[in-house]
Order: C-alpha cells, then structure tokens, then sequence
C-alpha cells in the first residue's frame, strides 16, 4: 500500500502520496523502477517529482547505490521494502 509522504517541493501536480522503491508510480517495485535509478545514478537521465522521494528507498537524502541495491533486494524478494 503506498505510504503518506510530501515533495516538500510545493510544486503543482507533484503526488502527495508515493511508496518508497516505487519510481514510476505505478504500485510495483519491478525492473523499471531499477533502471530508473541506475539511470540517475549514472546522470543518464534524471528523477524527478514524487519519484524523486520513492528513489531515495533508505531515506539518507541521497539517491545512490545503496538505494539500487535495496530495490534489486525488493525485486529478488530477498528484503522487502517496508
């Protein structure tokens, strides 16, 4: 179920609802969600909006490797995330 959240951007249109490993918004944590953040994280291409909030998976503020690898976990049911 998604969890309550803000953008804290204040920007229209921005989803006040979103659920952690969930980039798409689409309610399943699946390999397009991944790629989406290793597409970030390589600078190919960037999230944004309430994606933004569900790609940092650990919420240290940063989207990096350990939020990858949180959602690869999630994916492979090995840890999910909560």
């Amino acid at each position: 179920a998604p969890k309550p959240g803000t953008s804290g951007s204040g920007t229209p249109g921005v989803e006040s609802v979103y659920r952690r490993g969930d980039i798409n918004g689409d309610n399943i944590i699946n390999a397009l969600d991944l790629a989406a953040v290793k597409k970030h994280i390589l600078g190919i291409a960037h999230i944004e909006g309430a994606g933004n909030l569900s790609a940092d998976v650990n919420r240290d503020g940063s989207i990096n490797a350990l939020d990858l690898a949180a959602i690869k976990k999630d994916i492979l049911g090995v840890q999910k995330i909560s």
